[in-house]
């Protein structure tokens, strides 16, 4: 019998999310380039905010992970219960297409930078706003269309894995599912080599017939082939957590995802330990190469383009030779954010859930947890930090100025 609720995966959800608020807060609000102007002058406290901050930014691969291992506990479950992998495959490409669907209407309209989120970004002059998102915003490429190519390509991968009752194998699962990882990572830079052919310069050019970044496409100028070509080049090789090579970080997750469905009796430690090293293992090793890179661009390039280059950990297709990034930047970026990632979800499992302590962690966590049961909503809903955002600035400077860390901080006082 599968464990009905792994309240673990709950709380690594809200925190997802509650850290996706804080920092976004954080990143719109704070005078961020008066602080670096001035890195000597700061507190020990301050420089080292300034260095895990931009870090914890960059893991919205965490909340990828946690996701796909909850997926992989659902498609479990189903199986279990006697539905058949083409009953499996069908609900897995609904469900992703659906969730595809509503993440490119958030991005262009209904979200925190789509038009009604530009409202909440000029209440001070209405007329100053730009309000056309909807004819070329929703190719914009982020974490929750990230999950939503992931739930498509896992469904259709785990539905041809488990044909013929293979779904009770894990241990076979779990071999396909790391090959399946390490050939994501392997086929990354040719998936972005073939982006760059179809349209060069993907994804950061800019388009002279648009004026804006080729990643996108504007309604009445693009064709609609163009349109077409650019909505699957953005899994392949957008600027923000791109299917490649995140794909791999989501079969890590079903990995763990798979191990955890079976009977309770037959979940042991030693997979959680090994589980544990591995992701040590990358976090360690990605970021003592994230650090080469910084210190080599730095040596290249001057102080100013180096920590530059640290404050855009989050933003994976930065860390490419393009951005004069020198030595395979985009793995190593890769291997720290989730390593850490896949080193706290064990961690947190061996806390709670290998402890019997499940029931006690999910009464004092409550208020995190909720936040993960409508994590979309959340994120959809993100314009009401800009209304603090707009009274604090107007009470403190101006308008929308970047705020000191006192006005950032009274900022994220409404969550």
């Amino acid at each position: 019998m599968i464990k009905k609720r792994f309240f673990t995966i709950d709380f690594l959800r809200g925190i997802s999310i509650f850290l996706m608020i804080v920092l976004h807060i954080i990143s719109d609000t704070l005078d961020i380039d008066s602080l670096v102007a001035k890195l000597d002058q700061l507190p020990l406290f301050q420089v080292l905010l300034l260095v895990i901050l931009p870090f914890l930014g960059g893991l919205a691969g965490l909340f990828l992970i946690i996701s796909a291992i909850g997926n992989m506990i659902s498609m479990q479950r189903q199986l279990a219960r006697g539905d058949n992998w083409k009953q499996i495959m069908l609900r897995q490409v609904i469900t992703g297409s659906l969730l595809l669907f509503f993440a490119m209407l958030s991005e262009s309209i209904l979200g925190y930078h789509g038009t009604i989120g530009e409202v909440f970004l000029h209440l001070n002059n209405l007329k100053a706003g730009t309000y056309d998102q909807a004819l070329w915003r929703f190719l914009f490429f982020e974490t929750v269309h990230t999950i939503a190519w992931c739930i498509i390509i896992n469904g259709i991968v785990h539905a041809l894995l488990i044909r013929n009752e293979k779904w009770r194998k894990p241990s076979t699962l779990i071999i396909f599912y790391s090959l399946f990882a390490v050939l994501a990572l392997a086929f990354t830079p040719l998936m972005w080599f073939i982006s760059d052919k179809l349209v060069p310069g993907y994804p950061y050019a800019i388009d002279p017939a648009t004026g804006k970044n080729v990643e996108f496409g504007v309604i009445g100028i693009t064709s609609f082939g163009q349109f077409v070509l650019r909505f699957f080049l953005g899994p392949l090789a957008a600027m923000w957590e791109p299917v490649f090579p995140y794909l791999a970080a989501s079969f890590a997750g079903s990995i763990f995802g798979i191990y955890i469905s079976q009977k309770e009796e037959k979940i042991k430690l030693s997979f959680l330990k090994k589980f544990f090293f591995i992701s040590i293992a990358m976090f360690v090793i990605g970021i003592i190469g994230v650090f080469l890179n910084v210190f080599l661009v730095i040596n290249n390039q001057g102080m100013d383009a180096g920590l530059n280059l640290y404050l855009h950990i989050s933003e994976h297709r930065y860390w490419t030779t393009e951005n004069g990034v020198p030595v395979v930047g985009w793995l190593f970026q890769f291997l720290s954010l989730n390593g850490f990632s896949l080193c706290l979800i064990s961690v947190m499992f061996r806390i709670v859930e290998f402890r019997g302590k499940g029931a006690i962690f999910a009464n004092h966590t409550k208020f995190i947890r909720r936040l993960g049961f409508i994590p979309f909503t959340i994120y959809n809903m993100q314009y009401f930090y800009n209304l603090f955002y707009f009274i604090v600035s107007l009470v403190m400077t101006d308008t929308y100025v970047r705020l000191p860390w006192s006005g950032t901080i009274l900022s994220l006082i409404h969550i």
